[in-house]
């Protein structure tokens, strides 16, 4: 077990900073056992501070993890932050932090001007990837062959999620992309306006991927069985998710129980999990990242009292996306009600219906909703919401004023051939706004995107649900009449 104490947190900044600072010293631990850390030619006395773009993927993690534990004792304290890429040639927080950093997962294709101390960025221009992650990457850069298997299988989980996606939801690689937009309450007052909210910040996100990769990493070492036994992994689960409830403080929320129960039933069964979350690539070997794995391999790890510590912060990720899936789904029967349009405390929203036939099963409803930080992964509400209630025929398009960004994207029974040629038309009124995503198969992805938290110097697309709904008749009545 990795063990810390009073002491060892004090003298290494507190608790968050004591679990990362553990987590490099062990991996450290296990490269140099190995002899595989290559002679470094960075400039150590500039290197302060290492980065990632604004709300990092698993990918950036892990190889932050791995790159400071190859780094001497004195420069594993050095900070941890994410940014934003406001000017493509003229951004002035990249050129002053970018010189002393090692910059993870953005930077090749824009870097506001300047060139950071180290960069791994597998990113080229039109969404092409250079290498499977940037992970990889450094891999290949910093380390001889003959890494530990225990991190070599990490590594393979990592490029194949980073590379293909298809991680379970219970994958802490998705769970943490909840996290990044989930609003903490930190303060619960009784009056809501004096209650305090607010998203986690870089270094405390980061110890929770470094402690819940390290676990894993550990057990592997150990020989502690996390790839089968779902039984024992989910009896680790539920008292962990009981935990929570009891110390939680969202017990006086009306749709407290409601989203609890949703929470029980989605990961008491630890066996359907297993056997669902398997490597994209192989589909035979197993996602080992996936939350009932990562609670059981913690206690393991680190002791009950570190491991309820983590877990509650996954937890209230998962209770906060669950709980605006419940409100929101609830809500929509508001459309009825509002000649199709509402406002609530998650944003403004509106449905069109576009008329295909005489057959109203055919109609497409169009929804669109003006999001303010309130919402955690409001797509997942709306979504549903079509798929039960119109039986997949949908467009969304969702628009965050605060990030200055907006999504389209399509419910699962629109027309690939309907969606690609949208998309065509969107993306040729505003070439230079919009962002298109190629599945394995070649075909356009469910989704397009105007900006991301990342590059904030793409201008804010000017397209409107109106324009959208114009398109589509257009595109409706060059088909075969239904």
């Amino acid at each position: 077990m990795l063990r810390i104490d009073k002491k060892y947190i004090e003298r290494n900044g507190g608790l968050l900073h004591a679990l990362r600072k553990k987590s490099n010293r062990y991996i450290k631990a296990l490269l140099e056992k190995e002899n595989c850390i290559r002679s470094s030619t960075i400039h150590m006395n500039k290197l302060d501070r290492t980065i990632a773009h604004t709300h990092p993927h698993l990918d950036e993690y892990f190889a932050d993890l791995v790159f400071r534990s190859t780094l001497p004792q004195n420069k594993l304290d050095i900070d941890f932050i994410e940014m934003a890429v406001y000017s493509l040639e003229h951004d002035a927080g990249c050129k002053a932090y970018w010189p002393n950093a090692t910059v993870f997962g953005i930077g090749a294709t824009a870097s506001g001007g300047v060139s950071p101390l180290v960069l791994f960025d597998e990113h080229v221009l039109k969404g092409k990837k250079r290498d499977e992650s940037c992970s990889q990457m450094l891999v290949n850069q910093i380390l001889f062959p003959g890494i530990p298997l225990s991190i070599n299988r990490i590594l393979k989980e990592v490029n194949e999620i980073d590379a293909l996606g298809r991680a379970h939801d219970q994958h802490i690689g998705n769970i943490i992309k909840t996290g990044h937009e989930a609003r903490i309450p930190f303060k619960i007052e009784e009056k809501k306006a004096d209650s305090v909210y607010d998203t986690l910040d870089a270094e405390w996100k980061k110890t929770l991927m470094d402690t819940s990769i390290t676990s894993i990493i550990y057990c592997i070492e150990h020989g502690i069985n996390i790839d089968t036994y779902p039984k024992q992994k989910e009896e680790s689960i539920r008292e962990s998710l009981n935990y929570f409830i009891e110390h939680c403080g969202h017990n006086q929320n009306h749709f407290f129980t409601e989203t609890i129960n949703r929470m029980k039933n989605t990961h008491f069964n630890q066996t359907v999990v297993f056997k669902k979350a398997k490597l994209p690539k192989t589909q035979s070997e197993n996602q080992l990242l996936v939350l009932g794995r990562v609670c059981f391999a913690l206690e393991k790890c680190w002791g009950q009292q570190i491991a309820n510590i983590i877990m509650m912060h996954w937890w209230e990720f998962i209770y906060l996306g669950q709980l605006s899936f419940q409100k929101l789904s609830h809500q929509f029967q508001e459309f009825d009600l509002f000649d199709g349009r509402f406002t609530n405390e998650y944003g403004d929203f509106q449905r069109s219906i576009l008329p295909l036939s005489s057959n109203t099963n055919n109609d497409v409803w169009l929804i669109w909703a003006n999001q303010n930080p309130n919402l955690v992964k409001g797509n997942r509400a709306i979504l549903n919401y079509i798929n039960k209630n119109n039986e997949g025929l949908g467009i969304v398009m969702i628009e965050d004023n605060f990030k200055f960004t907006k999504t389209v994207m399509k419910a699962k029974a629109i027309d690939q051939s309907i969606w690609e040629l949208l998309v065509d038309v969107i993306v040729s009124l505003e070439p230079d706004k919009w962002h298109v995503v190629h599945a394995d198969n070649g075909n356009y992805a469910p989704f397009i995107l105007n900006g991301n938290p990342s590059h904030r110097y793409i201008k804010q697309s000017e397209i409107t649900l109106v324009q959208i709904e114009s398109i589509l008749k257009e595109l409706y009545k060059q088909k075969e009449p239904f």
